[in-house]
C-alpha cells in the first residue's frame, strides 16, 4: 500500500523540487571523498556476490560484439590503433636501450630453459622454405662457385702446384710453347666443364638441401644446436629496441601499420571467431555463475586487487563530468519530479 500523499501548495512543491535538485547537483559535484570511500566498500561487497547476479550473459556478449563490431573497428578502434602505432614508432626511434635491458636475470634463466627444450627446431618451416626456387637457386650458385674454386686448387693440370708449376721450372729448356698449349686446353676444359657442372647441380641441389634439412632436424637437440639457439637469443637481447622501427622507412612503416590494422580488422570481422568467442564466454559464465566473484577469479588463478582507490580516483573526474551533463541533470530532475508526484498533492 502506498503512503498517503502530503497536501502542499503548488508553489511550495515547486520550491522544494528546485531546492532538492540544486542540493543533489551541489552534493554530487563535491563528493569525491565519499565516492572513493563508497567505491571501496561496494567493491568488497561485490566480490562476495554471485557472479551470475552481476553479469547478464546475453547483454555481456552483445556488449562485446558491439565493442568489436566492424563499424566500431573502422570508425574508432582503427584510427586509435593507427595513432598508437605511430606514437610507439616515434618513441622507439628515440630510444637507445637494448632489448636485454628489459629482460631481467629471472626471465633470462627461463629463456635459457625454454631454448633447451626439445623439438624447438621449425622443421616444417625449413622443409617448406627449401621448396622455393629462389632458395635452390642461391644454393646452386654457392655450390657451383665452391666446386669451381675446389677444381682450380686441386686439379693437377691447372693448379699452381701442379703441371703449370712444373712447366714454369722447365721453361728455360724451351718448353714455353707447351705452357701456351696447356692454357688453351684449360680454357676449353672449363668451357666444357661449366655446363656439365651446372647440369649436375640442377638435379643435385634439391637433394642436397633436403639432406641438409634432415641433418639439421636430426641434430636439432644436440648440445651444439642448443648453443646456436642461445647464441641467437643473446644476439637479439643485445640489439636496440628501436632496430625494427629504424629498419623501415616512412613508406614501409605506413604499410606495416595498414597490414597490422587490416589483420586486426579481419579477425574482428570473422564470423566463425565471433561465434567461438560467444561460446567461450557463455561456457565460462555457466561454469562460474554460482560462485562469488572472488571465487570465480580464483578459479582462473587470479586474485582480486586489494586496493581499488587508485581506480576510484582516476574515475572520479569522469563520474563528476557525467553527472554534470544536461542528460544526467535532466535524469535527476525527472526522479525528483516523480518523487513529488508520488508523495505530494497540490492544494
Amino acid at each position: 500500500m502506498s503512503a498517503e500523499k502530503i497536501a502542499l501548495p503548488q508553489a511550495v512543491i515547486e520550491s522544494l523540487k528546485a531546492r532538492q535538485i540544486a542540493f543533489f547537483e551541489a552534493r554530487l559535484a563535491g563528493a569525491e571523498e565519499e565516492w572513493r570511500k563508497n567505491v571501496a566498500s561496494a567493491y568488497g561487497e561485490l566480490l562476495e556476490m554471485r557472479a551470475g547476479d552481476l553479469i547478464d550473459k546475453n547483454a555481456f556478449c552483445e556488449a562485446v560484439d558491439a565493442a568489436l563490431s566492424s563499424e566500431m573497428v573502422r570508425s574508432t578502434l582503427r584510427p586509435l590503433g593507427q595513432a598508437a602505432l605511430r606514437a610507439i614508432r616515434g618513441e622507439l626511434l628515440t630510444r637507445r636501450e637494448k632489448v636485454g635491458d628489459y629482460v631481467d636475470a629471472k626471465a633470462r634463466a627461463k629463456l635459457d630453459a625454454l631454448l633447451e627444450r626439445p623439438k624447438l627446431f621449425p622443421d616444417r618451416l625449413a622443409r617448406e622454405l627449401i621448396k622455393e626456387e629462389a632458395v635452390e637457386e642461391v644454393m646452386r650458385d654457392v655450390l657451383y662457385q665452391t666446386l669451381k674454386e675446389f677444381s682450380e686448387k686441386v686439379n693437377p693440370f691447372f693448379a699452381d702446384w701442379g703441371l703449370p708449376a712444373l712447366l714454369k721450372k722447365l721453361s728455360p729448356f724451351g718448353l714455353g710453347g707447351m705452357k701456351k698449349g696447356l692454357e688453351a686446353f684449360q680454357v676449353e676444359f672449363n668451357r666444357r666443364l661449366e655446363p656439365e657442372t651446372r647440369r649436375f647441380l640442377q638435379s643435385f641441389t634439391g637433394q642436397g638441401l633436403r639432406r641438409m634439412v634432415d641433418q639439421m632436424i636430426a641434430k636439432s637437440d644436440d648440445p651444439k644446436a642448443i648453443a646456436v639457439r642461445k647464441h641467437v637469443a643473446a644476439w637479439v637481447l643485445e640489439q636496440e629496441v628501436a632496430s625494427p622501427a629504424r629498419s623501415l622507412d616512412a613508406e614501409g612503416a605506413r604499410i606495416f601499420e595498414e597490414l597490422s590494422l587490416d589483420v586486426a580488422e579481419g579477425l574482428v570481422a570473422n564470423e566463425a571467431l565471433r561465434k567461438r568467442r560467444r561460446e567461450v564466454i557463455e561456457a565460462a559464465f555457466e561454469a562460474h555463475k554460482e560462485k562469488t566473484v572472488r571465487e570465480a577469479l580464483a578459479a582462473f588463478g587470479a586474485k582480486a586487487p586489494a586496493d581499488v582507490d587508485a581506480f576510484a580516483r582516476v574515475a572520479w573526474p569522469l563520474v563528476r563530468a557525467a553527472l554534470a551533463t544536461p542528460s544526467a541533470r535532466a535524469w535527476i530532475a525527472q526522479m525528483v519530479e516523480e518523487f513529488f508526484s508520488e508523495a505530494t498533492v497540490p492544494v
